[in-house]
């Protein structure tokens, strides 16, 4: 594919006022301010300042990520210059644009940086559809698009159908964090190449319009290292600063905030490959940053386990934390700042302007119910007329400096009314006392803020308009006690036809990124208007009796009853209420489209065998996803089966995949849905979850039950089975049983699966010897992690030996008792029988799925299957670490390779008898 020629620069910004046509105007640019050297005045760009920090400290460290060496400034820099010259050949050059989609990480960050001295850079929220990925490709002008290689993304298909250019991503596994080469795209040479310069566009910004969908903010050098310089000053940021960053960096966060301001003073950036609160507290164990950004729903995460690590805590104190992305309540601020022994600060950004207020560090110096001190000279309220206002009168926000951007792209209309004598409205209201205190009053614009992602209500209007029934539609916030806000729909439908709310958010969500998605669609004769007839959606959650977004969970019109009906569905009720944050929870609502996820669920089977006495199946939310249901399927008595049908349609012969050490199958439906609706997919889940039969154990008698289970849904093979941790040894076993029973073994798949705790003879030189050999080739610092990582082991080891007594006592006492075992006892009655087990060689086709991070702390996995498998086990690598394998987003890499071994193997067989 060709590189797209862009649009010449003077095409793109229109109707900002550059020169205010009179009155009173804003105060002039300030030059930023370049980090370690006071008295400069010269403006710089981003790649400017990375290099003059290399003068001065070469060695310091950059970059890091968990299972990757440290990234110091000087190969930051060298990589900076090596990807700009690997884009030159490709034909991209300064401001050209350069689609970017790719996971979070130190890859991302990297990428950002080293693009945007080469070109422009827009980063895209991976989880867009492939119609939300034409239309941003299309807006944005790419010219290429850069995304992971061998990673499938609707991005690739929206950039093949539009004729661009795309270049892989391939990550330097073997090298420092966040090294990568690119391979692919076009080639020749580029209109202007070489390094940016200050004024070019360095990075595009997406920000959801109020009328007339997104509209792109592009922002230069100067716009980016100013931000940058006020950042850090209300932060008092230094080189011995280290930020862990996990916010996404498709926003303006997670760039600006997270990412170059630690850098711009030669400090260090601790990219997580994502968010996940025990993730969160090992890597504060491990690179003990001195600080974290993020917004209110992780904040209450975090608290929500900090408990379990206050040693860490203790340990590895923190400097400050920051909050942005949405309003944080005074009691989880008190909390955070109780807990970590570390001030919170909020502050108060747009894309368009950066940081316009931000609270004081000293705790005593904040005022309640302000976002802080704006910032001197930049920031005023501002009246209809243009006449800015004096201290606590209410007006609009506006700002201007040297932060603020020039103009939305090709939106003149809009800059006409945005800019007024150089000051930009921010299209908040609010107001500035005496002392400077920055107090927000309400929102201008119409742009729903649901829990830091921001929404576009016309994307969703377009969305639901597509469907036949549909023939006016309204998108509106709705208030959240905990994302802020909510999203909510108005529709008038055709007349004579009927279509339910649930129908028209399953049709949202094959058009819309799963946060755009209505949590409430209601349908009304006409759309609510104003004075001049034109509909309005300011207010409009207050005029349809929605005022707030749980209160509206409890007034939704439902299908059957409201009202619980039984005391076991009112007790129901109550609990899935308490575990999901809700006030109340209808009868019909579905529990993961509420928000649940598997320890949510967990948590709540806990709960009702608490307060009802019953224990449940864990996959019980597969066929009972709601409050009726599960009432109903509670008050029936009804035989337990470890099989569990997740996914019963489709034309392929089904797989069947065992649990991991905990036993359920609850973490598994992400992998179902990610494999499409033509492949059956069934989890085999543990006997005992229920509380009513006995563990397995033993892990040959465990193989032996499920293959009786897979049997009553497909009498004789090819079989296709797999494992996930675990549950891959289980399937290992099964292959063989299945084997020795004359049956046919199509694929065996082993889920990041390691051989490890099976026991094994190995002489003790031999052992020696292994690991010296393998130690070899590492380098100082990997051998040393290597070494700790098998100490570790060995004192989980000589732990096991030690709680041996405890764990028979403990056993034999809740086998007398009837009670439900913990999910820690499952698991090391599990890990048990994988010890206890000795498997045999199979002859069949066995691919190992290896996951990429941490695979250096085990590089015997894929030789240890060897010796179990004649002809040798396929390894192929995927995307994330063992606990996040089969979870959002890795799990579509996951999905992916799983998907090409089924359909080889399935295509090599002959079609499997189903019953």
């Amino acid at each position: 594919m060709r590189v797209r020629s862009r649009r010449p620069p003077d095409a793109r910004i229109a109707g900002s006022s550059a020169a205010p046509p009179g009155g009173r105007t804003c105060s002039p640019r300030r030059r930023p301010f370049r980090f370690g050297e006071a008295t400069a005045e010269d403006p710089r760009t981003i790649g400017e300042t990375l290099r003059g920090l290399v003068d001065r400290a070469p060695d310091a460290i950059a970059i890091l990520a968990p299972g990757r060496a440290p990234l110091t400034y000087q190969a930051l820099v060298r990589q900076i210059d090596h990807v700009r010259e690997m884009l030159n050949v490709r034909g991209v050059g300064r401001e050209d644009r350069v689609a970017l989609v790719l996971a979070n990480g130190a890859d991302m960050g990297v990428a950002v940086l080293c693009i945007s001295d080469a070109a422009t850079c827009a980063p895209l929220n991976p989880v867009y559809t492939e119609s939300e990925f034409e239309g941003y490709f299309s807006s944005l002008d790419a010219s290429v698009l850069i995304a992971e290689a061998a990673v499938e993304t609707p991005a690739r298909a929206a950039a093949e159908r539009l004729g661009i250019a795309v270049i892989d991503l391939v990550p330097g596994d073997d090298g420092p964090a966040g090294v990568f080469d690119l391979r692919g795209g076009g080639s020749g040479p580029p209109a202007r190449p070489g390094r940016a310069e200050w004024t070019d566009i360095a990075l595009i910004l997406q920000t959801a319009g109020t009328t007339l969908g997104p509209k792109i903010v592009p922002l230069n050098h100067l716009n980016l290292t100013d931000r940058a310089y006020k950042k850090g000053r209300c932060v008092a940021l230094g080189p011995d600063d280290r930020c862990l960053h996990f916010m996404p960096l498709f926003h303006g966060q997670g760039i600006n905030m997270g990412l170059i301001p630690p850098l711009l003073v030669g400090g260090g950036v601790v990219f997580s490959p994502g968010f996940e609160v025990d993730l969160f507290f090992r890597l504060l164990a491990e690179f003990r940053p001195t600080w974290y950004t993020a917004g209110p729903t992780h904040h209450r995460e975090i608290l929500s386990r900090a408990g379990h690590y206050e040693n860490v805590i203790r340990r590895c104190p923190l400097r400050f934390i920051r909050s942005s992305s949405g309003h944080l309540s005074p009691k989880v601020m008190t909390e955070l700042e109780r807990t970590f022994r570390a001030p919170v600060i909020e502050s108060y950004n747009t894309s368009e302007a950066g940081t316009l207020a931000c609270a004081p560090f000293a705790p005593a110096a904040r005022r309640p119910g302000t976002v802080g001190l704006a910032v001197p000279g930049d920031v005023a309220i501002m009246d209809e007329a243009g006449r800015l206002l004096g201290a606590d009168e209410t007006g609009e926000i506006v700002t201007c400096g040297a932060s603020v951007f020039d103009g939305y792209e090709d939106n003149a209309k809009t800059n006409a009314t945005a800019f007024t004598d150089g000051w930009f409205r921010t299209g908040d209201l609010g107001s500035i006392d005496a002392d400077g205190y920055l107090t927000l009053k309400g929102r201008i614009k119409e742009i729903i803020n649901r829990g830091g992602e921001k929404v576009a209500p016309v994307e969703v209007d377009l969305a639901l308009l597509a469907h036949p029934a549909v023939v006016e539609a309204m998108t509106f916030a709705m208030p959240h006690r905990t994302l802020n806000e909510e999203v909510g729909a108005a529709v008038v439908l055709e007349c004579g036809l009927r279509v339910t709310e649930d129908e028209l958010r399953r049709f949202a969500r094959e058009r819309l990124a799963l946060f755009k998605v209505p949590r409430r669609i209601v349908v009304v004769d006409a759309l609510p208007k104003g004075p001049t007839g034109k509909p309005q959606r300011f207010g409009l959650a207050d005029k349809l009796g929605l005022g707030d977004a749980a209160e509206a969970e409890r007034r939704r019109a439902p299908r059957k009853a409201q009202s619980a009906r039984t005391p076991v569905e009112a007790e129901l009720a109550a609990i899935w209420a308490a575990e999901l944050g809700l006030e109340e929870v209808g009868l019909d609502e579905d529990f993961f489209l509420l928000g649940g996820d598997s320890l949510q669920a967990i948590r709540m089977f806990l709960r009702i065998e608490e307060r009802l006495g019953k224990t449940l199946s864990r996959s019980i939310l597969f066929e009972a996803a709601t409050v009726e249901e599960m009432a109903r399927l509670i008050e029936e008595t009804r035989p337990s089966s470890c099989l569990v049908p997740i996914n019963t349609e489709g034309r392929h012969p089904p797989f069947f995949c065992v649990h991991d050490g905990y036993g359920h199958v609850l973490n598994l439906r992400h992998l179902a849905r990610r494999l499409g609706p033509e492949q059956p997919f069934y989890g085999l889940q543990t006997r005992g979850l229920d509380g009513r039969e006995d563990l397995f154990t033993k892990l040959e008698d465990m193989a032996a039950h499920y293959i009786d289970e897979i049997r009553r849904v497909q009498p004789h093979g090819p079989y296709y089975i797999g494992g996930y941790s675990f549950g891959g040894k289980v399937a290992f076993e099964m292959a063989q049983q299945l084997r020795a029973h004359g049956e046919e073994v199509g694929l065996l798949a082993l889920l990041d699966s390691h051989r490890r705790g099976v026991r094994q003879t190995v002489p003790v030189s031999v052992w020696l010897k292994r690991h010296a050999e393998r130690m070899s080739g590492l380098a100082l610092r990997e051998k040393v992690r290597y070494l700790g990582v098998r100490a570790r082991n060995m004192g989980h080891l000589i732990g096991r030996v030690l709680r041996r007594p405890v764990f028979w006592m403990a056993f034999c006492w809740h086998r007398m008792s009837g009670r439900r075992l913990s999910p820690r006892f499952l698991h090391d009655t599990n890990v048990r029988a994988s010890r206890n087990y000795r498997p045999k060689v199979f002859e069949g086709r066995t691919v190992l799925f290896c996951a990429e991070l941490y695979a250096w702390a085990h590089p015997d996995v894929h030789e240890s299957w060897n010796e179990l498998v004649k002809g040798g086990v396929e390894m192929r690598r995927v995307p994330g670490q063992h606990f996040n394998l089969i979870e959002e987003p890795h799990v579509q890499g996951l999905a992916k390779e799983l998907q090409e071994c089924l359909h080889e193997a399935q295509a090599q067989k002959a079609t499997t008898p189903r019953s």
